[in-house]
């Protein structure tokens, strides 16, 4: 019997649309966040959600989840491309 009150142990799904120019994301792996990322955006990240990437290279959006972005110029070690 199911409880409602039992915690998941399932990943919330992930994003399908980029939250800024609404291109279909690209699901990626926490290890690609942790390469990717400069240290401050490191540090807030949330190891427990599933990030995407956005597709799209003119968005200023390169990796997003349901509650957070990280954007082109701010956030990420190398510049964003797509190929």
């Amino acid at each position: 019997m199911d409880s409602c009150c039992q915690p998941s142990s399932t990943k919330p799904a992930t994003p399908s649309q980029c939250p800024v120019c609404h291109q279909k994301g690209k699901s990626i792996q926490m290890i690609t966040l942790k390469a990717m990322l400069q240290p401050p955006a490191l540090e807030i990240i949330h190891p427990e959600l599933n990030y995407s990437f956005c597709t799209n290279p003119s968005c200023e959006v390169v990796y997003f989840c349901d509650v957070q972005t990280f954007g082109v110029n701010i956030d990420l070690i190398f510049p964003k491309t797509i190929g």
